[in-house]
């Protein structure tokens, strides 16, 4: 189960407007009915090895209505879909995976212009346990995103103990993460901070992640199609080829 949570938590962060603007965040200048990214480990002798694959859908306004994301190495699938007001507002995912019994709801509320608040419960009968995610997004007078944050916990209601499993903290600049922050309180699972950079197009080009001290450097180069939105992306760590993603887009 933790395991699901943490999926659904990298479904939720980021995800509360998908109109145009938020599209050409994932570098694609043109109006899309969906694309599809494969990621690949690169092994020894440049040999790709398929870790998963996303499928995104999106409706005649450019809102992102459906997600699939598969591992291949476990076969594991969680599938979202969206649901928006007539503001184009983001107001509930619900997410359904082979290795749940219910499907995970996520409930969005705005408080007002710039803050909105998100939250999800789920039930785990055999542990009897309660799984809870809670977050909010902060906006400025723009309307672009400048700080969420999301909790995970849970709650044993045997014993009645409140126990917090992480926290994430993203920055944004206009509307483009440049800094995040991710905090285990599991002694076992060490703490992460990232700072990521941008080339003109807004294109992420280099990430640096610290983790007990220790700093790894990834930059990303890219390939384009005729539309300039990016199909494959190289990941170097530290100069050496590590991961590959592949892009498939259908566009309108």
């Amino acid at each position: 189960m933790k395991r699901i949570i943490l999926i659904s938590l990298i479904i939720l962060i980021g995800c509360q407007s998908y109109d145009k603007t938020e599209i050409n965040k994932y570098g694609i200048y043109k109006e899309i009915k969906s694309f599809k990214v494969i990621d690949y480990k690169v092994l020894k002798d440049k040999v790709k090895d398929t870790i998963r694959t996303k499928v995104f859908k999106y409706n005649n306004k450019g809102q992102l209505i459906y997600s699939n994301i598969k591992s291949n190495k476990t076969d594991n699938e969680y599938i979202t879909e969206y649901q928006y007001n007539s503001k184009k507002e983001l107001i509930k995912e619900i997410g359904k995976g082979n290795e749940i019994n219910e499907p995970i709801v996520v409930e969005y509320s705005r408080q007002n212009d710039t803050l909105v608040i998100f939250q999800s419960e789920i039930f785990e009968k055999d542990d009897n346990v309660i799984y809870k995610i809670s977050g909010k997004e902060i906006y400025n007078s723009k309307n672009e995103l400048e700080r969420s944050e999301t909790k995970n916990f849970h709650i044993n209601l045997t014993t009645k103990d409140t126990i917090n499993n992480s926290e994430t903290i993203y920055l944004y600049n206009k509307g483009f993460v440049y800094k995040s922050n991710w905090i285990s309180h599991d002694t076992m699972i060490p703490s992460s901070e990232y700072e990521y950079f941008r080339n003109s197009d807004n294109l992420i080009v280099k990430i640096i992640e610290i983790q007990e001290k220790k700093e790894i450097e990834s930059t990303m180069e890219y390939e384009f199609d005729n539309f300039d939105s990016w199909i494959k992306q190289s990941v170097f760590e530290n100069g050496k080829l590590r991961r590959i993603k592949e892009r498939i887009i259908e566009y309108k």
